[in-house]
């Protein structure tokens, strides 16, 4: 059972317990006491709702409210937010945006407040004050949750930043004023880039609410990065989509070098060029040099450069372009390939060698591309060998003589280098044993030898006399090595010669093996035949002249001809084919051609006779070209038969052209236009003319009844008068099968 203090000291304790709490816990104290106050009363009071968590967002909400309702309630009711009392009225004096609503008898005391503003954020409490019979009530703390979006974030540098290839730059984002704090995120052209440093901060505000985030992200740009996009979004829990700015990296870096030559393979002598072509940020303000092998080009500023008349010693040399900017210096370098003709570097030398030994010799050469090596003998064109080192096995004294080293290289004129082979021999004398001299002049004879090995002494010995070198009188001796034989010549000068100076001379040469002579006479030179010169100089002369005769007459005779074709061609009659009147006869057969003759096979081939020939006679334009000409030559110069001799029975050319007049004998008649028709040309048909071929199939054969079609016969094949009549078909195609 509840004991029940006396109500007569109430009072008295409830100043007591005012006195025992200080003013800062006046909150604590009233529930305390209340609490106490309930239980000795017995009144018990609970809550039915209290207040929950709210979230809500500065931009969407413009009240809210936490809830609060109590069962039996007894005592007073107030809200706290973060442990200060708000007071227990429903309008809270000095808090104008805050209202407690409900109705008492129901017990609701909701806390609204409206608008909502940052500051609301905080921790809420709904408090019972005690009563009679009733304890304090405090209820659970919710938090008001007022969010805020941040604002938008910003790249330092942006829009647009300045970064160096290759070296490691920061990109610095910062978003402020987020309730709660934004998060950062690095986008790189729409990729999620990690990696990034971030630092959340207060912002700094009244309310102490807002917070500020910032992120650096380190990049190290290449030059594939010049106009990246960098992105950095802003987000917290105000807001469903991120808030973002961007940026786009401007890559300055060195020049990016590259050479063009032209042509890529020079031949010795030609001109090259180079062009530097440099891409670089910044680009202006490139400057340019140039190196040949390492080795600066002073001359050379410009991105463009040329090599004249590049020597063979250009080839395989580096050539470099330094392109500098305002952030370093790039560079590029070329190898230059000249193709040059071959150069023998090692010729052969001459070698000496005994019978039946072996004999070597050795050629070099240089050229690009690498020379070819081919031996040949001197005058012959069969090839020994293609190595650069000939060898001859055996040798016999066939093989004596030169050798001929050729070089070639394509494109390139070919270099040769010529060694002899000398086989080891006694001393072999190839001087002329008859020599000869002018009395009164001074002679000079020799003895010439190429034997290896070389001579070792030369002598001369004449009647009353002996030289080796020299001057003895008259007479002295010299020997002199002759480069091009490559052997020794020994040479004997008498001065002022004299008719007793005509006499033989003995050359003896000794080597390291032996001794060989040659008895050389010399004898007296003939004064040269005058008679002969001047003769030979008058027929020379002449026969001069003569063909300078020839080629004026042949010229005169061309003019002529040209003369004579342009008369002709300016007073020539132009008849049309339709005008044409063409007279059909019989056909015509010599009495003396068997009969087995006429049915002989269609013709197929030009045959040789005046029948079939292709080639058209002279006789025939006689009847048009004989009003330009005589009778005896033609228009173009050609001199006429006075008698042709066809077949036997017939005494007068074949000519089967159409005519519009009759024919005349040309050979004792007048000559008169041909275009006069009241003239009575005089007829001679035996002799002029045979009759033409009819129209149709002629020369029917007996036996089979086929009959040999024949067109209609006109002027000769090839015949100028084909200009007059129109185009004639050739003869052969028109003769009779006879």
């Amino acid at each position: 059972m509840m004991v029940r203090p006396s109500l007569r000291i109430l009072p008295q304790i409830f100043a007591d317990f005012l006195n025992m709490c200080s003013r800062g816990a006046m909150v604590v104290s009233f529930l305390v006491f209340t609490s106490c106050f309930a239980f000795t009363l017995g009144v018990q009071q609970s809550f039915r709702v209290q207040p929950e968590e709210i979230t809500t967002k500065i931009s969407e909400a413009t009240e809210v409210i936490l809830k609060c309702a109590i069962n039996n309630r007894a005592g007073q009711v107030q809200w706290t937010k973060d442990g200060s009392p708000f007071g227990s009225t429903r309008d809270i004096p000095g808090y104008p945006r805050h209202t407690m609503i409900g109705s008492d008898e129901n017990g609701e005391f909701n806390l609204k407040i409206s608008p909502v503003l940052l500051e609301d954020d905080g921790m809420y409490q709904c408090q019972v004050g005690p009563a009679p019979n009733h304890t304090y009530l405090i209820s659970n703390e919710a938090r008001l949750i007022v969010q805020r979006r941040p604002e938008a974030p910003v790249i330092k540098g942006a829009p647009e930043i300045a970064v160096t290839a290759s070296v490691v730059s920061n990109l610095t984002c910062t978003s402020e004023n987020g309730n709660p704090a934004p998060t950062l995120t690095w986008k790189k052209n729409g990729e999620v880039v990690t990696g990034a440093h971030h630092r959340s901060y207060p912002a700094g505000d009244e309310t102490g609410k807002l917070s500020s985030t910032e992120s650096a992200l380190a990049i190290t740009p290449s030059i594939d990065d010049m106009d990246a996009e960098y992105t950095c979004e802003s987000k917290n829990l105000a807001g469903e989509e991120p808030i973002s700015t961007k940026i786009k990296l401007n890559v300055r870096y060195i020049p990016i070098v590259g050479i063009v030559m032209d042509p890529l393979v020079a031949k010795e002598g030609d001109i090259i060029s180079f062009k530097c072509k440099a891409a670089g940020n910044p680009q202006h303000g490139i400057t340019y040099e140039w190196l040949k092998d390492d080795v600066v080009m002073p001359d050379k500023t410009e991105n463009v450069m040329e090599l004249a008349d590049v020597p063979p010693e250009f080839n395989g040399i580096t050539i470099k372009c330094k392109a500098k900017n305002s952030v370093g210096t790039g560079e590029s370098s070329i190898a230059v390939t000249v193709e040059y003709g071959p150069r023998i570097t090692t010729p052969p030398d001459d070698t000496e060698v005994d019978l039946g030994n072996t004999a070597k010799f050795q050629c070099e050469a240089v050229g690009n591309p690498t020379p070819k090596i081919s031996w040949k003998r001197l005058g012959s064109n069969v090839l020994l060998s293609s190595m650069s080192t000939l060898q001859i096995d055996n040798v016999h004294n066939s093989d004596s003589g030169g050798y001929v080293c050729t070089a070639s290289v394509r494109d390139f004129a070919d270099v040769t280098a010529t060694a002899t082979l000398h086989i080891k021999s006694t001393p072999e004398i190839s001087s002329s044993p008859d020599q000869f001299a002018r009395v009164g002049k001074t002679a000079n004879v020799e003895c010439f030898t190429n034997t290896r090995p070389r001579p070792d002494r030369m002598l001369w010995q004449w009647e009353g006399g002996e030289l080796e070198e020299g001057t003895e009188g008259r007479y002295s001796a010299s020997i002199v090595s002759v480069d091009v034989y490559g052997g020794k010549k020994s040479t004997l000068q008498i001065r002022d010669v004299k008719k007793t100076d005509f006499i033989e001379y003995n050359c003896t040469v000794w080597n390291s093996i032996g001794v060989e002579s040659l008895i050389i006479k010399l004898k007296e030179e003939e004064p040269t035949p005058w008679v002969i010169i001047i003769g030979g100089s008058v027929l020379g002369g002449a026969v001069l002249i003569f063909i300078i005769a020839i080629i004026i007459v042949l010229c005169n005779r061309c003019q002529a001809r040209r003369r004579k074709r342009k008369l002709y061609e300016k007073e020539r009659v132009e008849i049309s084919p339709s005008e044409q009147k063409v007279e059909h006869h019989e056909p015509f057969y010599p009495e003396d051609v068997p009969y087995g003759t006429l049915n002989k096979p269609r013709y197929t081939a030009a045959p040789d006779n005046i029948y079939g020939s292709q080639r058209s006679h002279p006789r025939s334009r006689m009847s048009f070209e004989s009003q330009y000409s005589s009778p005896s030559i033609d228009v173009y110069g050609e001199p006429q038969p006075v008698d042709y001799q066809g077949p036997v029975n017939y005494g007068a050319p074949y000519d089967r052209r159409p005519l519009d007049f009759e024919p005349r004998d040309f050979d004792d008649r007048d000559y008169g236009p041909l275009d006069n028709p009241d003239r009575d040309y005089p007829r001679d048909y035996d002799r002029d003319y045979p009759p033409s071929e009819p129209r149709g199939y002629v020369n029917p054969d007996p036996r089979t009844g086929d009959a040999d079609y024949r067109p209609p016969s006109r002027a000769s094949a090839g015949s100028h008068r084909d200009e007059f009549y129109g185009p004639q078909p050739p003869l052969g195609t028109l003769a009779t099968n006879v």
